[in-house]
């Protein structure tokens, strides 16, 4: 058996440090909106998404199925959960 195995405290110890080690050097960039490799969405939708739920007369069901999102999702964006660098 592998000490990592083991010693769970030695296991939580070495992510940590792996982690830290990874931001000192900087290796680690925080990609988020649309150059996430998930992204469905770009940022003129979610300025689109907002505008339209603040004008109401448009549910997110309907946003949803026009951006292929969950309804979820719309009202993340809404309520700026998701997306929070876009005005």
């Amino acid at each position: 058996m592998s000490i990592m195995k083991k010693d769970k405290k030695y296991y939580v110890y070495k992510i940590t440090n792996n982690v830290n080690g990874k931001i000192y050097f900087g290796k680690t960039v925080d990609v988020g909106g649309e150059s996430h490799h998930a992204a469905k969405l770009k940022e003129h939708d979610v300025v689109y998404i907002r505008s339209a739920w603040a004008s109401g007369g448009i549910t997110t069901i309907e946003l949803s199925r026009q951006f292929h999102v969950r309804p979820a999702t719309i009202t993340k964006i809404v309520k700026r959960e998701r997306w929070r660098h876009i005005p």
